[in-house]
Parts: structure tokens; sequence; C-alpha cells
């Protein structure tokens, strides 16, 4: 034991080695914070990202369209953001001391989900495009993947190159990951370097579009988009749906249940090139007597994420497990972008999963050759511990981007620890 002293009524106790050290790197990165000159971001809608925002608020839900845009409905103590503007600042300053902003190459994040609004101002720049097919011919397999015309991702409901969003669920999880900042307009991404010192965007979203207009999908949609995924080079996986034995059972009857979750596992196994990222679910349960697909799959190159509200604590219908849920992070009350050119704020998990895939994108796109187990271990180890988050996750804490970023340039130099 380390002898280490808290100040109680009744005296003083001892407190573990990792108790200390952990509130020393609590200590030091709030004193990180303190000093740094945080980026100042214009985009209207920021002030409604309690997420990275320490100064927002809380906007009203209106997951179903974005119409005139939120309103603020309550404050927020901004203890619970994810030190976003702290990563973004650390991040631009080592583009800035390397004089060499090229060598830093964008991160290719698939996102399966309902498609994915291709005009969107906030998106259209950082659309993933397959250079073969765009440059090949109309109607041909350019690359032989198997997909004709698969130059933006692919629709896997119609069997075609058009994966545009008919839903607003993709459009959002994408501009929770990379929706551009410093443009003036909007809201602004977890992963999105400031267009006004950055020329090139950094993000390629690979929208995979498994999702109907009114969000449902089959399984072996989901197992054929992640396939296509790791074969065409997504660094991160984002997957913010699921589905339920229950519901599979449905479907296929029972005796296929246990060939189909084997399924899932032999598709996860396929991709371990690329990390991950899995929605824990909302129907508040504990993920291992009430498993939901894919987040109750565990791998070292996946995360499941939980999600928390602006007070810090677990969303009531948030999925949790002190074993298959590694962390949470924000997922009520998300500003971001929708489809059709629109706006929207909206709840769950489905918010909370991008958030860690856009921290992950910040770490890869400064550590390139970060393995994704490495980028697990990044995103795991440097969470911020929240004592109501104990037995929901196996970390028991929440989403820190600045601890996250830092964490990796340790990985990369071979150093062990965080913070």
């Amino acid at each position: 034991e380390y002898m280490g002293f808290n100040r109680r009524s009744n005296g003083v106790r001892e407190i573990s080695r990792a108790e200390f050290f952990e509130r020393r790197r609590l200590q030091e990165t709030q004193t990180a914070l303190m000093n740094a000159e945080l980026p100042t971001v214009d985009d209207p809608m920021f002030k409604f990202q309690w997420h990275i925002n320490p100064k927002g608020c809380v906007a009203a839900d209106q997951s179903q369209g974005g119409g005139d845009g939120p309103n603020c409905v309550g404050n927020t103590s901004g203890e619970y953001n994810i030190h976003a503007l702290a990563a973004w600042r650390s991040q631009e300053d080592r583009v800035s001391e390397t004089h060499t902003p090229e060598k830093f190459l964008p991160v290719t994040i698939a996102i399966i989900d309902t498609g994915m609004d291709l005009t969107h101002p906030e998106l259209k720049d950082s659309v993933w495009v397959n250079e073969a097919e765009l440059n090949g011919l109309p109607g041909v397999d350019d690359d032989g993947n198997g997909y004709v015309d698969d130059i933006h991702g692919w629709n896997f409901v119609t069997s075609s190159g058009d994966p545009t969003d008919d839903d607003g669920h993709g459009s959002h999880v994408a501009g929770i990951i990379a929706a551009q900042r410093g443009n003036d307009q909007g809201v602004a991404g977890v992963f999105s370097l400031n267009t006004q010192t950055q020329t090139k965007p950094v993000a390629r979203l690979m929208p995979l579009k498994i999702l109907d207009g009114e969000g449902n999908g089959g399984f072996s949609q989901l197992l054929a988009a992640i396939d296509y995924a790791k074969r065409m080079g997504a660094h991160i996986i984002n997957t913010s749906l699921g589905t339920t034995p229950d519901m599979l059972q449905e479907v296929t009857g029972l005796q296929e249940l246990q060939y189909i979750q084997e399924l899932f596992v032999q598709t996860l196994i396929t991709a371990r090139n690329s990390l991950v990222v899995s929605a824990a679910g909302n129907a508040g349960n504990n993920l291992t007597l009430k498993p939901e697909y894919p987040a109750a799959i565990p791998t070292d190159w996946s995360i499941t994420v939980g999600s928390y509200d602006s007070a810090g604590l677990l969303a009531k219908t948030s999925n949790y497990d002190a074993r298959l849920v590694q962390l949470a992070a924000p997922g009520r009350d998300i500003a971001s972008t929708w489809s059709y050119g629109e706006y929207a704020v909206a709840s769950g998990t489905s918010m909370a999963a991008p958030m860690v895939s856009g921290v992950a994108a910040l770490c890869m796109y400064e550590r390139p050759y970060l393995s994704p187990n490495q980028l697990r271990q990044a995103i795991v180890q440097s969470v911020t511990p929240k004592s109501t988050l104990d037995t929901y996750t196996s970390t028991g804490g929440r989403l820190d981007a600045y601890r996250a970023v830092r964490y990796a340039r340790q990985i990369a130099f071979g150093v062990g620890g965080g913070g």
C-alpha cells in the first residue's frame, strides 16, 4: 500500500498507490487546462455543445429534425465536457511545431448507420472517396471489391452506391465525429482541426447505410458493412446501432440464433485491423443479462460506450456492464448535424459512441502507426474517474480527449501510463 492522506473527520486513511497516482494525474490535467490558452470556436451552435464546450448549455432534444435549431433549456457546471478544447490546442501546437502539416494523414472513419448527408456544408468536404471508382467507368466495378460505383461508400438497403441519409441519425453521428470547426456555421465535431489554420480536411467519413428511413435493418447488412469497412481500409468503425437475441430469433428462429452470434464474433475477428466502437444501447439493461450486439462482444480492438448526461450521471436509458462496457461518454442533449442540411439535438448511446470515435481519430491523426489495440488502450486507460460510473463500466470513468491524446503520444514512444 502507498501511504497517502485524505482529510476526514475521524483522522486519516490509507489509499492505494493506484489511487494516489490517479489523483496526481487528475491534478496535473486540471493544472494544464487552467494554464492553457484554449482555442476560440466561432461556430454559432457551439454554445449548445456542452460535451466539448465548458461554457456550453443544454439544448432541447429535437431528434426528429433540426428546424430552426435548438434553444438553451438549462445551464451546466462545465465539469463534464470531454476536454476537447485542450486536445485541439495540444494537437494544433504539434502541427505548428513540425511546420509540415501535410505529414499528418487523414483518418478514415466508417459510419455504419442510416447513411449520411453527403452535401451538408459541415460534412461534404470530409466525405470519403474511393478514387478507383471515382476515376473509373460508370457501371463497372473498377476496384474489383464486388460493389459497383461505390464512390462514397455503399447503401446496403438498396444495393447501390448512394448512401444518402433519409433519416438523420447517421448524419447526426457524422457531425459529432467530424463537423467542420472554424467555418462560422453550425457545430464543431470532436475530430475537427481548425479550418482557418488547417486547409485540408482531417477526416474521411465512409457512410455505410444499413438502416432504412425508419431506422430498421438486417444483421446480414451489418456483417457485410463491417466487412466492407475492413476491406476498404477504415481505421475506425462506428456502430451506433444494435440488435438483441430476441430480435434475431424473431427473424431467424431459435436454431439459427447461436450460429448468428458466432457470425458476429467471426466478423469482428476479421476486422481486427480497425478499432470498432459500439453504442451500448438504450434499454437501461445489464449487457451480461440482456446482451445486445455488437456491443456485448468483447475484443481487444473494440470499445463499448455507455452515455452520461451534463451532470455526469449515467443516463437512465443507457445499457451498462462492469465488464462489457468500457467507459461512458456524453450522450444526452447532443447538438449536431442532421439530414437535408439541418441540425438537431438528440440523445442516446448512439451519440456517445461517436464521441469515442472522434477522440480515437484525434489520437490516430497524430500517431497513424498505432494499432487498434493501442488506440483502445489510449482511450480506456486515460479516462477521468467518476464514482457514479464505478459499477456501470469496467474503467469506472468517462471519456477524456486531452488525456487520450497525451496517452497516445506516450504509447508511441514506448512509455506506459497516461495523463
